[in-house]
């Protein structure tokens, strides 16, 4: 028993080889400890990337393929040379077709954007597409338009002024009052003047419309709003409906509407002439319900009276 260790003898011992067995482990090779002075990192020592999905260690292997060898890579990884290069090509082969996708309907949103004159945005192409039968979505289209610069024309931007009264005219009296509710036919005609663009210009249309029936019943043409416009809007509303004498003809207090040919035209045909306060606009409602729509539209050159006049009867 003389020989025997002491309990706390035996404690130090325990402890001494633990720290023996520490010290051992954090012991690197010459080799190892080079790399490490030269910013390298251990690939024995990636444990965590082999814990990846096979994903997850393909893109790693894509990531580091030109700092490490892909023979090298894949043993480490634990992955074969095959499974990756079959990743890599499946991957390309994906990119590819999708960019021919993309190409594809890049060019169906070219050829409708053009068909429109540039007015139309993503949701209604993209709306034209599925009329077509092409699937898509307006995000998808917003996304292909944003990236090669395709862009809705915004019409707006041009804004005339075709009311201006003048001092030196005399205006009628607002007997429509805003009664939107009229019993027949003839009975009450309401006026305005807009703009449209054809082509590279644009022009002026005056459109006569009849309350009873917010339909109308003529039209006017010209590339300056003057008198004759509305005369010429005027002239043919009355050609082609005839109205009795004593029908009511409503407009704003503009300088066409208050400049004397238009009131000995009014005067001659037996209309009483009607015109709304100045800066009221809610008194000749009725009447934009037919002319605002054709301002957000874009006509081409071509045979543009015959589309404006088909676009007015719809």
């Amino acid at each position: 028993m003389s020989g025997a260790i002491p309990p706390r003898s035996r404690i130090c011992v325990s402890r001494l080889r633990a720290d023996e067995a520490r010290s051992g482990r954090t012991k690197v090779s010459p080799a190892q400890d080079q790399r490490t002075r030269g910013g390298e990192r251990d690939l024995k020592k990636c444990g965590g990337i082999l814990r990846k999905a096979l994903s997850v260690r393909y893109e790693f292997i894509k990531l580091n393929r030109c700092r490490w060898r892909v023979r090298k890579l894949c043993p480490v990884l634990k992955v074969s040379r095959s499974g990756y290069y079959d990743w890599a090509q499946s991957g390309r082969e994906r990119r590819e077709r999708r960019w021919l996708q993309e190409q594809e309907l890049l060019g169906h949103i070219r050829r409708i954007h053009k068909r429109s004159h540039g007015i139309f945005g993503y949701r209604r192409i993209a709306f034209k597409l599925k009329d077509e039968g092409i699937p898509c979505t307006p995000k998808r289209i917003l996304k292909i338009m944003s990236k090669y610069g395709i862009k809705a024309r915004t019409i707006r931007k041009y804004k005339p002024q075709t009311t201006k009264a003048n001092p030196s005219h005399t205006a009628f009296e607002n007997l429509h009052a805003q009664n939107f509710e009229v019993s027949a036919l003839n009975k009450v005609w309401v006026s305005d003047i807009t703009y449209i663009r054809v082509g590279e210009r644009w022009v002026y249309l005056a459109v006569v419309i009849d309350l009873y029936t917010r339909a109308p019943v003529g039209w006017a043409l010209s590339s300056r709003p003057n008198k004759e416009l509305v005369c010429r809007a005027l002239m043919n509303a009355y050609s082609r409906e005839l109205p009795p004498k004593g029908l009511i003809h409503h407009s704003d207090c503009g300088s066409q509407y208050t400049s004397n040919a238009f009131k000995a035209l009014l005067q001659k045909h037996g209309m009483t002439g009607s015109m709304n306060r100045v800066g009221n606009p809610y008194e000749r409602e009725a009447c934009p319900w037919g002319t605002t729509p054709l301002r957000n539209r874009s006509f081409g050159c071509s045979s543009a009276n015959g589309r404006i006049i088909t676009a007015i009867r719809a």
